[in-house]
């Protein structure tokens, strides 16, 4: 399955809603799950991709809290992250559309 991506300054990245979906259609018996802590006014995210009972990824992300939904994105950044990881849409990229846009200053 081709997974859709999104064209970004002439780079294609991978959105974490169609990785998601996927994961979904693909690995039944898979799971995601996600915890986090709060270090010195960041939060710190981990997400982890279970198939059969046993870990195959993990994807991290650190984020402030400063403005609404902070917490959702770093949420978010790690899971799609652990997709990545794991190979879901890899070919484009791990990092998320949001990153890719920080990261070149939009």
């Amino acid at each position: 399955m081709q997974l859709k991506t999104i064209n970004l300054k002439g780079k294609e990245y991978c959105q974490v809603v169609d990785r998601l979906k996927y994961f979904n259609e693909n690995f039944k018996d898979g799971s995601i799950t996600t915890s986090y802590e709060v270090v010195n006014e960041r939060i710190i995210f981990t997400a982890k991709i279970i198939i059969g009972g046993k870990v195959k990824a993990m994807g991290h992300a650190m984020k402030g809290i400063k403005r609404e939904f902070d917490f959702e994105k770093a949420e978010t950044r790690a899971v799609g992250r652990a997709l990545g990881i794991f190979g879901i849409g890899a070919d484009a990229s791990i990092s998320t559309y949001e990153e890719a846009r920080e990261a070149i200053g939009e």
